[in-house]
């Protein structure tokens, strides 16, 4: 038998209780003097091999930046009478915290540099084809350099082709990805490496072989495909048999609205040492 009686507030002769709750009230909400400031946990990967000084700098750069764009306007003077720190301590900070692919600083036409805190988690991203290309020319991506720093290497173009189910019909869709590769720290550091996908719907090309990719007898949830074209990205053509173009068949339906969501671990999987000897192949 349920009394439908309320229940009792919870007891406030419990520190452990008051401290949960005075902090729940703090960052809620409705608690509109709270501001926030967004710090990657893979942050913690950086912090032995970061000076103290560095560290402070960056958690000031981070509760200084805007929450959508990373970007914040402090001088170096500011800087260091924010965290209590000399110009030259600051100066040797920045060198540092760019060192270890943290932050970039740029002149953007403001009395003081812009700094950016730069993504420590990787990430798959919806762009269209002529601003790829347009990535890829503009900074160089295709080999070493300041720019790679920030946006990371070039490594190579995979085509996916996904099974999708929509309206209750399963079809066939094209996807070109861009995989950069982001290096941070230094040789010394144990630092895992940052993944980033840049990714296109692409036009049916060949219907003959999605009615063969919708045909496979196949269990095999990855299927090799036999490209027959070469491909041009970035202003440079990649032959169908060389290691910067893979193909693959993902043979497992998924439905059309939950593919943006799922690329990032597809490609993730595709491109973790994975060996691909054993898998079947389809033309």
């Amino acid at each position: 038998m349920d009394l439908k009686l309320n229940k009792a507030g919870r007891s406030y002769d419990n520190e452990k209780t008051v401290i949960s709750e005075f902090y729940q009230q703090s960052v809620s909400k409705n608690n509109t003097a709270f501001k926030f400031a967004k710090l990657d946990n893979n942050f913690a990967h950086y912090l032995p091999y970061l000076k103290d000084g560095a560290v402070k700098l960056f958690l000031h750069y981070a509760m200084a930046a805007n929450n959508e764009t990373g970007e914040s306007w402090y001088g170096i003077q500011t800087s260091g009478n924010k965290i209590g720190a000399t110009d030259r301590s600051i100066n040797n900070w920045n060198n540092e915290l760019e060192g270890m692919g943290l932050i970039y600083r740029m002149s953007t036409g403001k009395k003081s540099k812009s700094t950016f805190l730069l993504p420590l988690t990787g990430f798959a991203k919806k762009v269209s084809l002529e601003n790829i290309n347009r990535l890829l020319q503009t900074f160089n991506l295709f080999k070493a350099n300041e720019y790679t720093r920030i946006f990371g290497e070039f490594q190579n173009v995979t085509k996916l082709y996904l099974k999708v189910m929509k309206d209750n019909t399963e079809s066939i869709i094209e996807i070109q990805c861009i995989f950069l590769l982001k290096t941070n720290g230094q040789n010394k550091c144990d630092i895992p490496k940052i993944k980033f996908f840049l990714y296109t719907t692409q036009d049916i090309i060949n219907e003959s072989l999605h009615k063969n990719m919708l045909d496979t007898n196949f269990t095999e949830k990855v299927i090799i495909v036999k490209e027959k074209n070469d491909i041009q990205v970035g202003g440079k053509t990649l032959s169908c048999n060389s290691d910067d173009f893979k193909s693959f068949f993902i043979n497992d339906t998924l439905k059309i609205d939950k593919v943006d969501e799922n690329i990032y671990s597809i490609m993730d999987q595709l491109t973790d040492n994975t060996d691909f000897s054993n898998l079947p192949t389809i033309s």
